[in-house]
């Protein structure tokens, strides 16, 4: 299993057959005097997502690996990094290897995301293949023409094309202490929840 920064990275992609969830948490302070305005505090700079994951194996070896990492998170004790599976930025032009700067549309990183906290300031860029380079974000910026440059503080050995899946790199914990193992013969299926840790990512 990959390791960054000191931590396991789930890489292996979630079984999507039977629909996975998503929630989004934030705490929120309500002051209320009863009698004037209502004011709200919120702690916590950004909102945290609480995600399912399905783990499917189809042999005893795959099954193994999959135990193995339930084991080591102890529970709720040890977080792992967890690629978002999904794209959360666009590449408008190639990479050229060892390339800092990444062209992406607009999506206002620069502005409402970069600027609060640690916690996506780290990407899983998949080139196509299969293969994943774990970078962390050392700068955005609006270029003003529908396009955003995000510097990354290392390039990456190859080319990344404009078709590489790029999202985000979460620090999690499992959501609950008990994960249940399910079999079928030699088919294992295993479903927890991840709960985003962005106040504890490591910087």
């Amino acid at each position: 299993m990959a390791t960054y920064r000191g931590f396991d990275v789930l890489e292996l992609d979630p079984d999507r057959g039977t629909g996975l969830g998503e929630d989004f948490e934030r705490k929120v302070f309500v002051l209320d005097n009863v009698t004037g305005r209502r004011a709200a505090d919120a702690p916590d700079l950004s909102s945290a997502s609480v995600k399912e994951f399905a783990w499917l194996t189809y042999t005893r070896a795959e099954a193994k690996v999959l135990r193995e990492f339930i084991d080591a998170r102890a529970g709720r004790a040890v977080p792992c990094w967890v690629p978002a599976w999904e794209e959360d930025m666009t590449l408008t032009a190639d990479v050229a290897p060892g390339g800092l700067a990444l062209t992406v549309l607009e999506m206002g990183y620069a502005v409402r995301v970069f600027p609060v906290g640690n916690g996506r300031r780290h990407l899983a860029n998949r080139i196509p293949g299969g293969a994943f380079y774990f970078r962390k974000v050392t700068g955005a910026a609006d270029n003003g023409n529908g396009t955003e440059t995000v510097t990354i503080e290392e390039g990456v050995p190859v080319t990344i094309p404009t078709n590489a899946l790029i999202g985000f790199l979460h620090f999690a914990r499992l959501d609950d202490d008990v994960a249940e193992i399910e079999w079928a013969g030699q088919f294992a299926e295993c479903r927890f929840r991840l709960r985003d840790l962005p106040a504890e990512t490591p910087a």
